[in-house]
């Protein structure tokens, strides 16, 4: 089996036309492959950083540098383990979405012991995005509709964020207890906001059976 690239302590290799992700798990005292569904080198690095994040040790990415003291980004991996197995894939999803149009360019460098200041920050920049749905991300095109990010989204945000701290104070990796999430105005609770459908009324259905049975009944 031959190594093409490695990605980390992962080695993208190719052994008859075939390509595979190795790696040494210390756990199990032994290599471990996996057959990757790639054509090419490229399509299998790409398939084997995929494979990586879920298959690296939870703590992989905290740099000895950090201590208890890692960055948004170095804990990321830990959080994202725990949710692939809890989420449904269209939610975890929707995570990796957020993770490169929120987290990335906003977080990733912080670190724990100033995260609470950032957050903070944090919403303030989110409450002042304008998105395109037609386009689907945050760079509307010309003559596109801009839409602010609701409320509710941006708590739905946050909280992840916050998630992402707690897990690494709860598993050790930090010895930061998570921040107070921060005040976001116009977050509505789930039995204050407006029905996506319509209500039909006891009284308004018992009059349309009524009329049903008998057609001359006055509604």
């Amino acid at each position: 089996m031959k190594t093409l690239e490695k990605v980390g302590r992962f080695s993208v290799c190719s052994d008859k036309g075939k390509f595979y992700i190795r790696w040494w798990e210390r756990h199990a005292r032994k290599t471990k492959s996996r057959l990757l569904a790639a054509s090419t080198k490229t399509e299998a690095v790409s398939q084997a950083k995929e494979l990586a994040r879920e298959f690296m040790e939870p703590n992989e990415t905290i740099s000895v540098f950090s201590g208890l003291d890692p960055t948004f980004g170095e804990v990321w991996i830990a959080f994202e383990q725990e949710k692939r197995r809890r989420l449904s894939s269209e939610r975890f999803r929707l995570l990796r979405h957020r993770l490169d149009l929120y987290y990335r360019p906003f977080l990733f460098d912080v670190r724990m012991s100033a995260f609470g200041h950032a957050l903070i920050e944090f919403v303030r920049h989110l409450e002042t995005l304008r998105y395109s749905k037609k386009r689907g991300h945050i760079e509307p095109g010309r003559g596109d509709k801009i839409h602010a990010l609701h409320p509710n989204t941006i708590a739905d945000i946050v909280g992840s964020a916050l998630e992402v701290c707690s897990n690494a104070y709860s598993s050790g990796y930090s010895n930061v207890p998570p921040p107070k999430k921060p005040f976001i105005a116009g977050v509505t609770a789930p039995h204050n906001r407006q029905p996506k459908g319509g209500i039909l009324l006891l009284k308004r259905l018992e009059r349309c059976l009524k009329r049903v049975v008998d057609p001359m009944f006055e509604t």
